[in-house]
């Protein structure tokens, strides 16, 4: 990489997927690891102080999994209980990482199959609920169980904060990396403004 043929003081951040000494989890670590970066534990960014004077130059944030997105979206698809084959779009967040880590196995706790109840939503849409809206729902994801068997999984308030705090540091690296700024945002709002209040005058 660029970083390890520069003539400054490099510094890398590897994540590999390592877990406490005595603990098999089953999965590979590089799968644990791909899923941090996924669920945006770990997000990828690079900064070359070499590669110009604005700070967007300097930094690449494309090697993260759909990085114009909040969460990456990928197709599932299902059968129903009438045998039917149902393809949606899930969307892969912390909260999804977290299932796979033991230690935070606490956080969870599955809804019965019988349970139908309209309060409940997927965590990445429970995280844009207007603030008055959001003590009336209840957060989940989903997951399989080894019968292959889909279910519900509601989460604690204190993962979905932590769901949130990875939001809103990934919505930061975001505009960092010129990636839904706010400020650009802002900024190409006013002008369209600007050009339909002077094409009204006319």
């Amino acid at each position: 990489s660029d970083a390890l043929s520069a003539t400054r003081t490099s510094l890398h951040l590897i994540n590999i997927g390592l877990r406490p000494t005595g603990q098999d989890l089953g999965l590979n670590a590089w799968l644990v690891a791909g899923a941090a970066l996924e669920g945006r534990v770990h997000p990828f960014f690079y900064i070359n102080p070499s590669a110009g004077d604005a700070f967007a130059d300097r930094m690449d944030f494309s090697g993260n999994p759909q990085p114009e997105r909040d969460w990456p979206l990928h197709p599932f698809q299902y059968i129903d209980d009438t045998g039917s084959t149902v393809d949606t779009e899930l969307a892969f967040t912390f909260a999804d990482y977290a299932l796979l880590i033991p230690r935070l196995h606490h956080h969870f706790a599955v809804v019965p199959n019988e349970c139908d109840a309209d309060n409940l939503v997927p965590i990445a849409e429970f995280l844009q609920l207007p603030e008055e809206e959001v003590h009336k729902h209840v957060p989940f994801v989903w997951a399989v169980s080894s019968g292959a068997v889909l279910h519900r999984i509601v989460i604690s308030r204190a993962l979905v904060q932590a769901c949130r705090d990875r939001l809103n540091f990934w919505h930061a690296l975001q505009e960092m990396g010129g990636v839904r700024n706010k400020h650009i945002d802002q900024a190409v709002a006013r002008t369209r403004e600007e050009v339909k209040a002077k094409a009204a005058e006319e």
